[in-house]
Formats: structure tokens, sequence, C-alpha cells
């Protein structure tokens, strides 16, 4: 749990307004994958070329297929000023009920806004809309339980039907929720939608649709079939695709469906038995390392960075594994420096070095590891490869200059990296009104935004206080402390209904709802 401490000396001196309808990612709708995909153990060739039309199917047997054509970009901002409106209808196949449902809002911003849920029944059911709630639940304090680096994508649906109605047992009810997604789409992330089977027990829908509605092109929604109840709790959640395989006495190998660069293979009886596994890629682009730099200077000197590959397998391997990925740029992504070397007379073509970083499943530790490094051409493919002779959860090839770290540096190196693509970068914001500074407010922002922040606390009148904190790593959905530092406490200075000196929020990346406007009070010993 993280906690952020207010001096005392900044507290008399957010973000811009966060998406709260679903917007399209821009280029294409992508057609949405199983979440586990088996994956066989001869080689697959790359993907991205000659793609169709994304297809989507209703899971309703009698549904019509609907082709849907690329969509322009859509600025959040333009979208968040509208209000969603269906029409609830009745056809053939099923009665359907659209709900509008407000969304919060912030002080001095007047404009409404509303999101939509779209519940979808049999015709020969009892019931009606008007049987039928639709309200979202508070996301700051409903735990949703998250997967490693999953990520909130909708607000938190709560629909529940009125007492005393009457469902046959087993009758099915179809829900499309709209999700919020990133302004970079991103192909390796896969969506699900997870419900509240009992109090704090989220499990995930088996399948799940991508769809779009004619009134709204620009919307993405997400629909899921799961059986009647009285109350129901769900959310869209997104991820990194996970892909399934198996190592069989025979050996074998997996590919990763993201980039199909990263292999892991097995030679004959590797295993003694059969061996199911997991792979999941996590890719480090020039702006990915750019952008870590920039927060991480002290590493600077770092070259290219592999993809971080995240792998489960059932048993040990009696024999080494083959591991391969992409080939490593040796060209420093810094080019001002490579000048500046040139002008000094240094010689730019510094030798480099890469070294192979492990972290096994029973350890929380990076270590390096000794590995011979080949690096070539596989099936006409750039890629380096080598043997891994102790199991490992985590793989990762960086490229530094040689001997400019130690091995533990790298180690570091590794940790924060890893830390860096798992987690969201953000600042704290504590803003008070300049004529009535007991009224404050209170946000965490992302790290980037931290220039629209101050624009949006005068847009909503509060442009007084201390500067934007520094840039901090926490989880999605992480729970977050925030109180004031042992010497305001001794001025008695504290929150104004609160029993106690803290105030917690959960942290949605993609959700307005971590501002918080609060009164605070000095008060008499």
């Amino acid at each position: 749990m993280e906690e952020l401490v207010i001096p005392e000396e900044k507290l008399k001196s957010s973000a811009e307004e966060k998406g709260n309808l679903p917007v399209s990612s821009g280029k294409d709708n992508d057609d949405l994958k199983k979440d586990k995909e088996e994956i066989s153990l001869e080689k697959k060739s790359p993907k991205g070329k000659g793609k169709k039309p994304t297809i989507f199917k209703s899971p309703s047997k009698d549904s019509k297929v609907m082709e849907i054509p690329p969509q322009p970009d859509v600025n959040n901002s333009d979208v968040n000023q509208s209000t969603l409106k269906i029409e609830s209808k009745t056809s053939q196949d099923c009665k359907e009920f659209v709900f509008t449902v407000n969304l919060p809002t912030l002080p001095n911003l007047s404009e409404e806004r509303t999101t939509l849920c779209i519940l979808s029944l049999s015709t020969e059911t009892q019931l009606e809309k008007k049987h039928f709630s639709v309200e979202l639940k508070n996301h700051l304090n409903s735990s949703i339980q998250l997967a490693e680096a999953e990520e909130l994508i909708s607000h938190i649906f709560n629909i529940t039907l009125n007492e005393n109605c009457v469902y046959q047992e087993n009758e099915m009810l179809k829900v499309i929720i709209p999700c919020l997604l990133p302004s970079k789409k991103d192909p390796s992330k896969v969506f699900s939608i997870k419900f509240e089977k009992e109090v704090g027990q989220w499990t995930s829908v088996k399948n799940v649709n991508q769809t779009t509605s004619p009134d709204h092109p620009n919307t993405y929604l997400l629909e899921c079939e799961l059986g009647l109840s009285n109350d129901i709790t769900l959310a869209a959640t997104s991820r990194h695709r996970e892909d399934h395989g198996h190592f069989g006495i025979r050996g074998g190998r997996i590919s990763s469906s993201t980039d199909g660069k990263v292999t892991i293979s097995a030679k004959p009886h590797s295993f003694n038995t059969h061996t199911n596994t997991t792979l999941r890629v996590y890719n480090v682009d020039n702006a990915i390392l750019t952008n870590f730099k920039s927060y991480h200077p002290e590493y600077t000197d770092l070259v290219s960075v592999s993809p971080l590959v995240c792998l489960g397998i059932d048993h040990s391997h009696t024999m080494p594994l083959t591991v391969t990925l992409p080939q490593l740029s040796k060209l420093k992504v810094d080019k001002k420096k490579i000048n500046a070397m040139k002008k000094s007379h240094e010689d730019s073509n510094h030798a480099t070095k890469l070294s192979v970083v492990i972290k096994s499943s029973s350890s929380a530790h990076w270590l390096c590891i000794s590995a011979a490094i080949v690096e070539g051409k596989v099936d006409n493919a750039d890629v380096l490869a080598f043997d891994l002779d102790v199991s490992a959860s985590r793989i990762l090839v960086l490229r530094l200059p040689e001997n400019s770290h130690l091995e533990s540096e790298v180690a570091m190196i590794a940790n924060k990296m890893e830390e860096f693509l798992q987690k969201t970068m953000v600042r704290f914001v504590f803003r008070q009104q300049a004529d009535n500074q007991s009224k404050a407010m209170i946000d965490c922002i992302k790290a980037d935004d931290k220039e629209t922040v101050v624009k949006f606390c005068e847009n909503v009148g509060y442009g007084h206080g201390p500067d934007i904190s520094n840039a901090i790593s926490i989880k999605e959905g992480e729970l977050v402390t925030i109180k004031f530092s042992e010497d305001i406490h001794r001025n008695n200075i504290q929150f104004v209904d609160k029993e106690s000196s803290s105030l917690q929020f959960r942290y949605h990346s993609l959700l307005m709802g971590c501002t918080k406007f609060v009164q605070i009070e000095e008060i008499d010993k």
C-alpha cells in the first residue's frame, strides 16, 4: 500500500478530466480473441499481413453477423461532453432494455455525463425494464480482484431485480457494457468481464464478445451472457495475452502470439511427463525505453532491452531449454550523446555486452546468469538465442556498455524495468481554494498529465497549493493512503468529518474517481 505524506510547509501554498465515457482507440477494431489459446508446438508464421475486416458474433444462436468497418480516432474530451442514448426495443429474438446511468460529477463542472448498460432477455420472459435497476458502484471502495498487470477498463455496474420478481431458474441474461480504452491500442491486450460471484470473489465470464452500436460507432462495447439473479455486479478488465501450450516426452516449442520471435523450445526427454506451459510477453519498444530512462536517469546508458518474458512451467526440466528473442539494437537511443562523443573524438562504437537476467518463481530477486548468446537469423527473422539451464519465471536480456555495471546493478535494472512495465507512474496533487483554504482537492493523476493538471485545478476553483509530487509507481487497483505529516498533526490540522487523519482510495488509471474534495480544519487540543 502506497502512502503519501503532505509536508507542513507546502500545505498553504487534477489532472485533465479523465475519460468517463468509452472512446475508440483509433484505427480498426481487432477481433476479440479467446483469452486462452492452445499453442501448437509447430512453427507459426508472424501475424499482421493481409488482415481482414473484423467480424463479431453474438453469443445467441439466432443472431446475425455484423461486419465492422475501420473507425476513426476519437478525442476523449469530445466524447466526455456527450450523452449516450439508445432506445430500448423488442425483436423477434429478445427483449432489449437500455439504461442510461449517471456518472460522477465534479464541482463547477455542470455538463451532464452518462454511460449506458444494455440488458437482453428472451421474449418468453415475464420481466420488463421496470423490474430492473442499474447503477454504478463506487470503484474506490469496491475491491475488484485484479490479476497481475490487469486493469479496470469500465465502471463497476450493479444490476438488481426488484423484490418479488419471478423468473425461470435457468434464465440467461445478456449484458452489454461500454469499456474505456487507452489512446494507444495494444494488440497484446485481451478483454474480459468479471462478475462478483460471492462477496469479494470475482470470476471471469467464459465467453465475451466485442460489439458496437449503430448509434455510437466509436463506442467500444463488450457483451457477455450469464445466469439471471437478483443482484449482479460486473466490470470489464484488460490484461496481456497469455498463450498456453505443453511439452511432452518428445519435447516441443511454445511461441508468443504477440511476437513470433519469442519462443521457448525443449529437446526430447527434457521433461519426464506431460507439462503445461504459459507464456506472456511485455514488449519494450524505443518509446517505452525512453520513458523508462526519463524516470530513471541513472540508467541512461542502457542501450536496448528485450521483451519481458513471463513463463509458467508445471514441472522442472532436466535438460536446458532454448530461448529465442528479437535481436537487440546496438545503437543508443540518445543520439545527442553519440554526437557529443564524436565531437570529443571519443569512440562512438563502444563495445556493448548482452546480459541475461532471470527471476525464479520462488524468489523475488533478479539474478544475472552466464549464457552463451548466439545472434543470427532463424526463418528469416533476426533473433538471439541462448540455452536456459535453470528454472525461471521471468526472463530479460539487457544491452549495456561493457564493464559499465556490476551484476547486482544489472539485476536492479531488470527489477526496475519489470516494475515499470507492470505498474503505472502517477503523481499526487494537493490544491486549495485561494479564498477559502479549508477547502482542498486531492487527486492522483498519471505522471505525464503534470502540465494539464494545473489548468484543470484552476477551472474547478482550486488554483492554490504546493507543487505536484514526484512520480511514483503503483499497481492498478492498489489501495492508496494519504495523510498529513507529523509536523502538521502537532499544529492540529486534520480532515473534517474523519475519524482518522488519513484518506484512502483505490487507483484505476482509466476512471475518474481518484479526485477527492475534502475539508481541513485546525482544532484545539
